[in-house]
């Protein structure tokens, strides 16, 4: 009777350990599912969310869409004919800067004559990611007028 007790004893925790270990890999091929269907739902969020445009501020002043804003390529080059370090202005690195640059406005004095919502849709038509309420946060056009009338001084 002993040995019964004893094979029973063997045979339930041979079973126990089974079931355990069957659950311990059911669990593991569970987690590493959800892991590759969250990062496939945030792949497929990151590929829509670079898909989305970036809409116009609704709330444009009058006085800014009065300003007069030369079309592209065709801003007045400076006195000198040398084009200023527009990377001074906070906020605009070398690939903003560049890209002024392509759309004519190299120096501070032209820079300073734009119109933030309306350089940010010729902007992104180079391209460049960015919006009017951007460049109006960091004040880049009063950023440039600052840097102008130092040029000029």
């Amino acid at each position: 009777m002993a040995r019964v007790n004893r094979i029973l004893r063997v045979i339930l925790i041979v079973g126990l350990g089974a079931a355990l270990g069957g659950l311990l890999i059911y669990w593991l091929i569970r987690v590493l599912r959800q892991e590759e269907e969250t990062e496939e739902a945030v792949r497929v969020s990151a590929q829509r969310l670079a898909e989305i445009p970036i809409p116009l501020s609704p709330e444009i002043p009058e006085e800014e869409l009065r300003t007069v804003v030369p079309p592209a390529g065709k801003a007045a080059p400076s006195a000198d004919g040398v084009e200023d370090d527009l990377t001074r202005i906070v906020g605009i690195g070398p690939k903003y800067a560049e890209a002024l640059r392509s759309l004519g406005l190299g120096t501070f004095t032209n820079l300073a004559r734009q119109n933030p919502h309306e350089l940010a849709i010729r902007l992104r038509e180079k391209g460049v990611r960015v919006i009017g309420d951007r460049i109006a946060a960091e004040d880049w056009i009063g950023q440039a007028r600052q840097l102008a009338g130092e040029a000029k001084g």
